[in-house]
């Protein structure tokens, strides 16, 4: 699910003039997912990654795995402005949004190969919002991973409470939770990179997609303490 988001991470690295990769003036990010060879659906359903019910029931209590989807996202990423002769000027292309910064991470100190670790994706939550120029509480939605599987959407959904409401619940707005997975299911490679995209449109229309199948909430959720 990473592979297309980090993809635009590190094309924003790049025109940015910083990173490990190339520098450019504009970059490409891809994220591709198709569903080619069929030895993949055996596999993954013995491992129980898929849902019975063909349905990613994210944040539901009827959660049990995911739906594969197919899809292929792309994203032009260029620098709004520019320093010529130390004066900043502005690009007036026409742009659909804007990322001010980000944090990757990767880590394998986990109960198991595909279990979440709650310290590490508060950790790089806390870290996207240091090198965006922003608090945590400035954050009002998150577009989820909300791979429909029980404890992960869990471990997920706390975190995502402790790093960006934890200590100030009473007096904070209320921090919105969507997963596009629930929409169009698990494009594997592609998912990030099309939350990305989903993520953008919403914020330019003003509106937000409903997390369908959610019908009774997973009882791992503690929302009792987080806005």
């Amino acid at each position: 699910a990473a592979s297309g988001l980090s993809s635009v991470f590190m094309a924003s690295e790049s025109v940015e003039k910083k990173g490990v990769g190339n520098i450019q003036d504009l970059a490409c990010a891809i994220g591709v997912h198709l569903c080619l060879a069929k030895a993949w659906w055996p596999a993954h359903s013995a491992a129980g990654f898929l849902c019975p019910a063909g349905r990613c029931f994210t944040f539901d209590s009827s959660a049990a795995g995911h739906v594969r989807s197919e899809g292929v996202g792309t994203v032009v990423v260029r620098c709004q402005s520019e320093t010529v002769d130390g004066v900043e000027v502005q690009d007036d292309q026409p742009l659909v949004g804007t990322i001010v910064g980000g944090a990757t991470s990767n880590s394998g100190r986990s109960a198991g190969m595909h279990a979440p670790s709650g310290p590490a994706e508060q950790a790089v939550l806390i870290e996207a919002c240091r090198k965006s120029g922003i608090t945590p509480f400035d954050v009002d939605v998150v577009e989820c991973h909300g791979s429909g599987r029980f404890i992960a959407d869990a471990v997920e959904v706390a975190s995502c409470a402790k790093a960006l409401r934890d200590g100030d619940s009473d007096d904070a707005e209320m921090l919105q939770l969507c997963s596009m997975k629930s929409n169009v299911g698990n494009s594997i490679e592609t998912s990030g990179i099309s939350s990305l995209i989903k993520t953008m449109y919403s914020i330019r229309w003003g509106i937000l997609c409903a997390n369908v199948h959610l019908r009774q909430l997973n009882p791992h959720l503690d929302l009792q303490n987080s806005p």
